[in-house]
């Protein structure tokens, strides 16, 4: 299970840059606003090492990833073991000690 989950968010992670990428390219007023904050946020003599504090302080960076996430959320699952059995009103059922998931992006479009 552990395997599994490491490749799920290695797989994610791609998917999510490659979506920011598609959303800075479909929303272009937000290149120059990035841009600027990068730029305040790194070392002017070099611009090739980024840290981790570096990449903390860029708010809006952060803010357009966690909205990317939001909109395209290809890995926005909430996984619930279940601790009991369930039966819902339509006859399905989950046994106990059965994982549950659910895909976050239909609550994410409203």
């Amino acid at each position: 299970m552990r395997m599994l989950n490491v490749v799920f968010v290695a797989c994610i992670l791609h998917q999510t840059f490659i979506h920011a990428l598609y959303y800075l390219a479909s929303q272009p007023q937000y290149i120059s606003i990035l841009r600027e904050e990068v730029e305040q946020q790194f070392d002017p003599d070099d611009r090739t090492t980024w840290t981790r504090e570096a990449l903390g302080r860029c708010v809006k960076l952060d803010s357009f990833l966690k909205e990317t996430l939001r909109l395209k959320a290809s890995g926005n699952m909430d996984a619930r073991l279940a601790v009991s059995d369930f039966t819902f009103s339509d006859g399905s059922h989950i046994p106990s000690g059965y994982y549950v998931a659910t895909r976050g992006y239909c609550c994410a479009r409203r």
